[in-house]
């Protein structure tokens, strides 16, 4: 027997969908960047073994996992060049990728005032049609996970 989703179901589901396709459009220009990784992380073996060869609509679960505590180790470049994979797997993934969503939203709130230079020169690379794809999304995920470390400076950015 078949499960039939229930109109609150459908609506999340059709939100996910409008998220996702928004977000896919804005990022469908973005090439693979050449270098990869900040040399100075500590991790940076397990986030090369997980890209390794890989676009980011390769990344499954695994590799997701393996990678989601080290994003920082990505320069922002290569943040943004997977940061679709992320949401994909939080929109639409299994349990098997643990919570993605959480794993880029953390990276995506803005630090205390005297950390904002790497974080100024992540957001610096985006669009205008990539910081309001990342924006619905932020918001979206805040909405869902309303207890969130920093979400009022993560909500005032990206409100912005």
């Amino acid at each position: 027997m078949e499960y039939e989703l229930d109109e609150d179901e459908l609506a999340e589901l059709s939100e996910r969908t409008q998220i996702w396709e928004q977000l896919r459009a804005a990022f469908a220009a973005r090439q693979r960047p050449g270098e990869l990784l900040a040399h100075s992380c500590v991790y940076t073996e397990d986030v090369a073994w997980a890209v390794s060869g890989k676009s980011w609509d390769e990344l499954a679960a695994v590799d997701l996992l393996q990678i989601r505590m080290d994003l920082r180790c990505l320069l922002p470049e290569a943040f943004w060049y997977f940061f679709p994979a992320f949401v994909h797997h939080c929109l639409f993934g299994t349990e098997e990728a643990g919570d993605p969503g959480f794993w880029v939203v953390w990276v995506l709130t803005p630090p205390p005032e005297d950390r904002l230079s790497s974080f100024d020169e992540l957001v610096r690379l985006l669009s205008l049609n990539e910081r309001a794809a990342v924006t619905r999304f932020v918001r979206w995920y805040s909405d869902c996970e309303s207890c969130l470390d920093g979400r009022e400076r993560l909500l005032a950015f990206w409100s912005s």
